[in-house]
């Protein structure tokens, strides 16, 4: 199943949070259920560098995310993301995909 697939059925419940300007340095937004914790959380960056993010929902397994990123979890169940910029770009995390 390819992201536009995993995307489009897990969103259905998702609750939509934002932080960031748009087009800023980092500009996250995040969408997750509250009710099973599918969902995703998109990463931009309009100029190279390290992210780190700390999603407010508590998100479900399994996870899938793009190339230059790292998902762990805290122990309140927050799914902590760190991402890499090499230029301009855009990272994804979707999770209860399957």
């Amino acid at each position: 199943m390819n992201a536009t697939s995993k995307y489009a059925t897990i969103l259905r419940t998702a609750i939509r949070s934002a932080r960031g300007e748009i087009g800023g340095a980092a500009e996250v937004h995040e969408k997750l259920s509250a009710i099973n914790g599918r969902g995703l959380v998109a990463l931009f960056s309009a100029t190279p560098g390290s992210y780190t993010y700390a999603t407010k929902g508590k998100p479900t397994r399994p996870v899938w995310h793009s190339e230059r990123v790292s998902v762990a979890w805290d122990a309140s169940g927050r799914a902590i993301i760190e991402a890499e910029f090499p230029s301009s770009s855009a990272a994804i995390v979707l999770f209860g995909a399957q």
